[in-house]
C-alpha cells in the first residue's frame, strides 16, 4: 500500500519524455562513445544497450508488453545496421509503445526498462541527471509492488519502505521493519544495479 504521494499523469507521455532524454544523451555520441562499456551492465556497450531498447520496443509491439523476450544485447530484434538506423527504428516504434504504456496497466515494465537503461547510459557517458524525474518515482512504485509480491510468496513479514515523501507497506500493518532509503538508490537497488554490500549499507 502506498503511503503519501502517488505519481499520476500519463505514463505514456512519461515514457516518451524518458526516451527523448535518452535520445538527447546519444545525440552527440561518437562511434567511440557508442562503444563505451556500460559499468552497470557488464559486457554491454552503449550501442548494445540502445539495441536492447529497440528490441524491447519491437517486442512490445509484437505482444511482449512485459519486456521479457529481448536479449540484453538487442538480440530480440534484427540488427538494422548503423547507429542512425537503430535510432530511426526506435523512433518509429515510439508512439506505439507509448500508447501501450498509457493504455495497458500490464505494460509498466516498459517504463521501468527505459528509465533503468537511461541511467545505465548516464553512468557509461558520465552524464548524471534526471534522478528525481517522475519516471524514477513511478518505477519505484511499480517495483515496490513486485517486491511485495515476492515477500508474500516467501512468507516474509510486512516491511515498510520509506523515501522522501513516499512510503510503501508490503503487507498490512504491523510492519516488522522499516527501510529508509534515497529513492534513486532504492530504484537502482531494485533493478540490480547495486551490489549486496551497497544495498546493506
Amino acid at each position: 500500500m502506498i503511503i503519501g504521494r502517488e505519481i499520476g499523469g500519463d505514463h505514456g507521455e512519461i515514457w516518451l519524455a524518458t526516451r527523448q532524454r535518452v535520445r538527447g544523451l546519444l545525440a552527440g555520441c561518437t562511434p567511440a562513445d557508442m562503444s563505451r562499456p556500460v559499468p552497470a551492465v557488464p559486457g554491454l556497450t552503449v550501442r548494445g544497450v540502445l539495441s536492447g531498447l529497440v528490441a524491447t520496443a519491437a517486442g512490445a509491439l509484437d505482444g511482449d508488453i512485459h519486456a521479457t523476450d529481448a536479449a540484453p544485447d538487442g538480440g530480440g530484434a534484427p540488427d538494422p545496421g548503423t547507429d542512425a538506423a537503430v535510432l530511426a527504428a526506435w523512433a518509429a516504434a515510439a508512439a506505439g509503445v507509448a500508447a501501450l504504456v498509457r493504455d495497458d496497466p500490464r505494460a509498466g515494465r516498459l517504463l521501468i526498462d527505459v528509465v533503468t537503461h537511461e541511467h545505465d547510459l548516464r553512468g557509461a557517458l558520465d552524464c548524471p541527471g534526471a534522478r528525481a524525474d517522475d519516471a524514477v518515482a513511478i518505477a519505484v512504485e511499480l517495483l515496490a509492488r513486485e517486491f511485495a509480491a515476492r515477500l508474500r510468496d516467501a512468507g516474509a513479514p510486512a516491511l515498510r519502505l520509506t523515501c522522501e515523501q513516499w512510503g510503501f507497506e508490503t503487507a498490512p500493518p504491523p510492519c516488522h521493519a522499516i527501510l529508509v532509503a534515497d529513492r534513486f538508490e532504492l530504484f537502482r537497488g531494485f533493478t540490480g544495479r547495486r551490489s549486496a554490500a551497497e544495498i546493506r549499507r
